[in-house]
């Protein structure tokens, strides 16, 4: 069994160590999981939460096209190219460095 090092990136390894300085570790420990633990969230599915909110921190990379109704925000780790367009239509696709200076309320989406 291989040995656990933990994620290899080095703005993920910067990124999480940020996010526990500024006590944010229930996100910290999310985006520290191994690259085949994480799951990662589709447009489609920001667009069926958004009715309970308006702001969204994805620990981890947003995928997919699809049309978004009501203009959202939304701090991710990462885009896909068609996702970041597809938010940036109707609201604003930022990074998780924007949520810890903003420190806005947000569902954390996993």
């Amino acid at each position: 069994m291989p040995n656990p090092t933990g994620p290899t990136n080095d703005t993920a390894k910067r990124m999480i160590s940020e996010l526990r300085r500024n006590k944010l570790a229930d996100i910290a420990k999310q985006l520290a999981k191994p690259a085949r633990q994480k799951k990662a969230v589709s447009v489609q599915r920001l667009a069926k939460l958004s009715r309970k909110a308006d702001t969204f921190v994805v620990p981890g990379k947003v995928v997919g096209k699809a049309t978004l109704e009501k203009g959202i925000n939304v701090y991710a780790f990462s885009y896909s190219r068609s996702a970041r367009e597809a938010i940036n239509k109707s609201g604003k696709a930022l990074y998780l460095r924007d949520f810890i200076k903003d420190k806005p309320k947000a569902w954390i989406v996993r």
